[in-house]
């Protein structure tokens, strides 16, 4: 079911191909985004939800992500073995905290 444009009823996120075999750790929900911390096989970030002001990272679309965005720690400006510790998501931001 879709309701203005995204999705609307719950879903099992590993059903998607792109995180079948993530493991994830903590996330935040935004008004129109989710941002989730995995910790396995990697420590990432990945955002879905609506994107109007890039909130979920991905800065090549404003259309929501219907699925998972891996955020590249090097396009987000932290560096590889930074540990991506925290996320919190209000209305129209996400901010990432990171232990170096």
């Amino acid at each position: 079911n879709k309701k203005g444009g995204c999705i609307s009823v719950p879903f099992c996120i590993q059903t998607n191909e792109i995180c079948k075999d993530v493991l994830f750790e903590s996330g935040s929900c935004g008004r129109d985004q989710t941002m989730l911390i995995s910790y396995y096989p990697q420590n990432n970030l990945y955002g879905f939800g609506q994107n109007s002001d890039c909130q979920t990272g991905n800065t090549d679309t404003d259309e929501c992500q219907r699925v998972p965005f891996l955020n590249e720690k090097r396009n987000i400006g932290i560096a590889k073995n930074d540990k991506i510790v925290k996320v919190l998501c209000d209305q129209y931001t996400s901010l990432v905290f990171v232990e170096c």
